[in-house]
């Protein structure tokens, strides 16, 4: 199918998705209109997931669904036809090749101009760099892009996306999915400014987000959605964090958010001792029982380091870590786990689910003690053992014997932390643990942290939600370029001293 001719609104009607007699999208209408931002919003399961999927043509639509670009249709669930009419995305996975450089990387979205067939590296080189001066970045384009950070990767993504000659009719509908889960609070401002560039350029732009306060900030309309239905698309004026709150869970904000439990003291749970790996550079701290101890850094602080240092995921160079007074010289994940000492990813896809196996075998695996008798596993008795925990963290669907990866990624999060919080440990190792989870999955989620702390369990929170960390933490350390910069109590926090600091 030929492109449209631009200006027109992108129209999908009707949408309905079903998987396995369960309905993930219910007859959704929905319109984004050229040269806006209109945010997509929901909590976990309500099923932003799988209306990006359909419009990239990852998922079939049920009978009936229809989508046009003006008064010309397109087929939902093509690939082909949503490339074809200039609908671009960028996955929050991003889908770039570490080992190769930035012209590689979007070259292999575009192809490559080439004469006597050979590759013209120059004209190439001088393309994508007009293509980044055009989005305000600034990069060695010659370098892997596993070098650069995670917001210049995320441009370069967004670069890739967006790179379609007027030949093929241009980029008309970008669609982001949830370009900041990752990104600290100065990267997420720079990656909004191309956002707005992008958006002035006439560009239709969809954002899939959690973070509300960036939805107020940039978005001209928001479509909300709930358990699969369309509750309704809003102009930002007159909307505020509590009324979409609200309008996400049905729920008002009192209801979602928690009060801080009070901290205990004792022996420290956790010490470290000159602490070094690539980045980290001789750093000390002591964590005690019932205390939350936050880590703030930006990418390449040495924050991102610090978990699989003291997990034995990631060999140290030198420094010495005691669990209650024992010292772990040879440390790997089974004798940390033997020590009461577990890890919490925000990176569920490499560090926490089994994606083939059930909810319930994903939660269970962790300490299956207490379901096998004379060595034989008692399949009932699981399943009846983990229904506590589905409830206690409001997974969604609440069935245990579905797979693991059909459940939205939040739901899969809070699976994450069921596993891990059900053998009661010692030390709590999170690094970002809420990313990419909805608000009132968050709240529950610091909920069950904070009784952990109040049941005597020390955690480390590595987070780049400044909000996070000033909400829970006792304590925090910053670090920046692999040292402690400062250490803040919990008087001295809140979101934007944490973002002035962590520069």
């Amino acid at each position: 199918m030929a492109p449209n001719s631009p200006g027109k609104p992108l129209v999908v009607e009707n949408l309905s998705k079903t998987f396995g007699g369960e309905h993930a999208l219910r007859e959704v209408d929905f319109e984004v209109r050229p040269g806006e931002v209109h945010a997509l919003i929901g909590s976990n399961g309500s099923g932003k997931s799988t209306m990006i999927k359909v419009l990239a043509g990852f998922h079939q639509p049920d009978p009936g669904a229809r989508a046009l670009i003006g008064e010309a249709p397109f087929h939902l669930g093509n690939s082909h036809d949503a490339e074809a009419n200039g609908i671009r995305f960028v996955h929050q996975e991003l889908g770039l090749i570490g080992n190769m450089d930035s012209v590689d990387n979007v070259g292999l979205g575009r192809g490559f101009e080439v004469s006597g067939g050979r590759i013209r590296w120059r004209v190439e080189r001088k393309r994508v760099r007009k293509l980044l001066d055009r989005l305000g970045v600034h990069i060695d384009v010659r370098i892997p892009v596993e070098s650069l950070s995670l917001a210049q990767r995320t441009m370069i993504a967004i670069a890739r996306a967006i790179d379609v000659g007027a030949e093929h009719g241009g980029v008309r509908f970008l669609v982001l999915d949830e370009p900041t889960a990752s990104l600290g609070g100065q990267d997420a401002r720079r990656l909004f400014e191309v956002v707005e560039r992008i958006r002035d350029e006439g560009v239709g732009v969809i954002l899939v987000s959690h973070h509300l306060d960036e939805v107020l900030g940039i978005a001209d309309r928001v479509t909300v959605l709930r358990d699969g239905t369309r509750i309704g698309t809003f102009d930002k004026t007159g909307l505020d964090r509590d009324k979409l709150i609200h309008l996400m869970t049905g729920r008002r904000l009192a209801a979602v958010e928690t009060q801080t439990a009070t901290r205990k003291g004792g022996e420290p749970a956790l010490s470290v001792r000159g602490l070094t790996g690539t980045v980290l550079d001789g750093i000390d701290l002591d964590l005690w029982p019932g205390e939350i101890l936050g880590i703030a850094g930006l990418l390449g602080s040495g924050m991102e380091e610090l978990p699989p240092l003291l997990l034995g995921l990631v060999r140290r160079k030198s420094g010495d870590v005691r669990v209650t007074s024992s010292s772990l010289r040879r440390v790997t994940p089974a004798r940390a786990h033997r020590h009461g000492m577990w890890f919490v990813s925000g990176d569920r896809g490499k560090y926490g689910v089994f994606p083939t196996f059930s909810v319930y075998e994903n939660i269970t695996i962790s300490d299956l003690g207490p379901f096998a008798k004379w060595g034989v596993l008692r399949r009932r008795a699981e399943r009846a053992g983990v229904q506590e925990w589905m409830h206690t963290f409001d997974i969604q669907p609440p069935s245990s014997t579905a797979n693991i990866m059909n459940l939205s990624g939040g739901n899969q999060q809070k699976a994450v932390l069921a596993k891990v919080l059900r053998t009661r440990p010692r030390i709590l190792v999170l690094d970002d643990p809420t990313r990419g989870v909805d608000v009132a999955a968050k709240a529950e989620i610091h909920r069950v942290m904070d009784q952990a702390a109040a049941n005597d369990t020390a955690i480390l929170l590595c987070s780049s939600d400044h909000d996070e960390i000033a909400r829970l933490c006792d304590r925090t350390l910053v670090l920046r370029k692999g040292v402690i910069a400062r250490e803040l109590s919990r008087s001295e926090v809140d979101a934007d001293t944490l973002g002035d600091l962590v520069i």
